[in-house]
């Protein structure tokens, strides 16, 4: 037999060997996941998830706005910071078309 044949028959050997004791580290459990179950078992957890959800009124929705010291903000969602909730329902965007006097 040839010494490269040799060494390939041996590397493959050896690899089909140690291939099965692999098995044990790679089944492990995930770490840092939140299921259903124990998701408001924490408080922590709990806050996290109702930031969460109040996360969506500060989405970007188009173009910036500038703050007084030149920065941009992004415009947040106003139907959480509004007054829709009272008996204001006429809400306008800002420009005279939207303004019902």
């Amino acid at each position: 037999m040839k010494p490269t044949r040799a060494a390939v028959l041996l590397g493959l050997l050896l690899t089909t060997a140690l291939t099965p004791g692999c098995k044990d580290f790679l089944d492990k459990q995930p770490l840092g996941t939140t299921t259903q179950d124990n998701l408001f078992k924490d408080p922590t957890n709990a806050v996290q998830a109702v930031n969460a959800v109040y996360d969506v009124t500060a989405w970007d929705q188009g173009p910036k706005w500038g703050d007084p010291n030149g920065n941009y903000v992004a415009q947040t969602y106003e139907w959480m910071f509004g007054d829709l909730m009272t008996d204001d329902s006429e809400k306008g965007g800002g420009g005279l078309a939207t303004f019902n006097p």
